[in-house]
């Protein structure tokens, strides 16, 4: 990703293309469609939707694999030869954001106020046996009083007609405390070793390692956690984000598959380590794309 960044930088030739259109929109959120919906004569609801091309979700991916590393290189043999794969037997579809928030409309006074943000994404492999979807969605959600988060990772196995669930968590906060309250994540794993023999990999925590990166790389550029109206002077209507756990998105959704390890080995470093997630490198990244 390196080269292609820099052309962003260095070609205004490049910039117009629809591939950095896209990567610049992606890491911003920008130029989303907005359509209104459950119109009230005080409230409306804006919705929000972007999709990321394909050819960005790979190369997102690739980078974020390849520069993965694993206490065991032996281990990491096999994971570098699916690696190199991937490009020709992986296809990443429908990876796409979403959020809605509402308008209110008291008197003289308009207030905004978030409800949620989502994240999607499907990767399909194909394997002898057949087709791998891969499958993750990540939300944040908003009432008065609760936000939750969730994190819902899935599959559908060759030649089976339904999903079957991979991961699934929960945390939540009341809206005074500052932090999350996360419940036991439901971890069928049964179905990663299932997984781990389809990929033909050694190692169970190599696999996770893989499915995290396949799926979660795209929102490297993001800093969306806790976004809630503003409250001081001056700045009612507008939309920010608090202090609480800020900290790039790919970290938040690294906790939660870091789960599965813990579940289904006795690595806790299962993920291995990236030096594109480094906490430096994420912000310097969000940085150079900002508008």
């Amino acid at each position: 990703m390196v080269p292609y960044l820099a052309r962003i930088e260095s070609d205004p030739g490049f910039l117009p293309s629809a591939l950095a259109s896209n990567m610049l929109q992606w890491a911003n959120l920008q130029e989303i469609p907005v359509a209104w919906a459950a119109n009230t004569p005080s409230t409306r609801i804006s919705q929000r939707f972007l999709p990321l091309h394909s050819t960005l979700a790979r190369m997102m991916a690739c980078a974020h694999l390849k520069e993965t590393k694993f206490a065991s290189s032996s281990e990491k043999e096999d994971f570098d030869r699916l690696v190199a794969r991937l490009p020709f037997i992986a296809e990443w579809d429908n990876v796409r954001y979403y959020d809605a928030f509402a308008a209110n409309h008291q008197k003289d006074v308009t207030e905004q106020m978030w409800i949620c943000q989502k994240y999607g994404a499907t990767v399909s492999i194909k394997i002898p046996e057949g087709k791998l979807d891969l499958h993750l969605v990540a939300s944040h959600e908003l009432t008065e009083v609760v936000e939750e988060r969730l994190v819902y990772c899935s599959i559908c196995f060759p030649n089976e007609a339904k999903n079957t669930t991979l991961l699934q968590s929960q945390s939540e906060r009341w809206i005074e405390e500052e932090t999350f309250t996360s419940f036991p994540p439901a971890v069928r794993l049964e179905e990663w070793k299932r997984l781990q023999e389809f990929l033909n990999l050694e190692s169970f925590s190599l696999t996770v390692a893989l499915v995290f990166r396949l799926l979660s790389a795209p929102v490297a550029f993001w800093h969306l956690d806790n976004w809630r109206k503003k409250k001081s002077e001056g700045e009612e209507g507008q939309l920010a984000r608090l202090s609480f756990e800020a900290r790039p998105t790919i970290l938040w959704l690294q906790d939660e598959f870091a789960h599965v390890t813990q579940e289904g080995s006795d690595d806790w470093h299962g993920l291995g380590t990236c030096s594109l997630n480094d906490i430096g490198t994420l912000h310097a990244l969000e940085a150079f794309l900002s508008p």
